[in-house]
């Protein structure tokens, strides 16, 4: 039996009382005694051992879900806003790129521009080459439009072989040279697994303007 009046009583339970409230970390004093109450403290104290390895873990698979929930969150929005194909733009970024250039767009000589293109005899290609053929143009097309502009402008595909182009800043003649450097890429040669294609396009442009709203076509 233990004396009532032993430290290590108040001692233990003190202890027991700070593990129960989170206190992983605490520990309780051994005494040189080595008897049955320091054997009840050494398995309390290894207990804590156990929980803080325990909590730790956790805590780290926690950590580990809740960034791989942060990932998920991230992709699930590039999706939502790309072009599964071509990996570019989609309408929806294409509309909000183009409402974020025209709020920014204070110099009324340097207004957001957006360059409309469509390639000429897609369909032909797509119906004589099958639509792996098509596909790989419009892969082709899209990087090389990428290519030819600045790291700032925002290049979408809108469907089918239409790409759009929001310039922000630019003003039209600029874009005007961009257009033109783009249609030049998209004439290039275009090789296919089993013979080369070439595929031209049409571009218009559109100035943006205070109190211009983008909006769906």
């Amino acid at each position: 039996m233990f004396a009532d009046d032993d430290p290590r009583l108040s001692q233990l339970l003190d202890g027991i009382v700070r593990l129960a409230s989170g206190d992983l970390q605490s520990r309780i004093e051994v005494s040189p005694a080595r008897d049955e109450l320091d054997a009840i403290i050494m398995g309390t104290n290894l207990l804590a051992e156990d929980l803080q390895i325990i909590y730790e873990e956790l805590e780290q698979r926690v950590e580990v879900r809740t960034q791989l929930l942060h990932e998920a969150h991230r992709e699930m929005q590039m999706m939502a806003m790309q072009d599964p194909l071509t990996g570019l733009a989609n309408r929806s970024a294409l509309l909000s790129a183009l409402k974020s250039a025209q709020d920014h767009g204070g110099d009324p000589l340097s207004q957001p521009v957006i360059l409309l293109l469509d390639l000429d005899a897609f369909k032909s290609i797509n119906d004589t080459l099958g639509h792996t053929a098509g596909d790989q143009v419009l892969i082709t097309v899209a990087q090389r439009i990428r290519s030819a502009v600045r790291a700032s402008d925002v290049v979408a595909r809108l469907g089918g072989d239409e790409f759009a182009i929001v310039m922000p800043a630019t003003g039209a003649d600029q874009a005007a040279v961009v257009g033109q450097r783009i249609l030049a890429a998209i004439k290039e040669p275009i090789d296919l697994p089993d013979r080369t294609v070439r595929c031209g396009a049409s571009v218009g442009l559109s100035v943006g303007a205070a109190g211009r709203r983008p909006r769906t076509c």
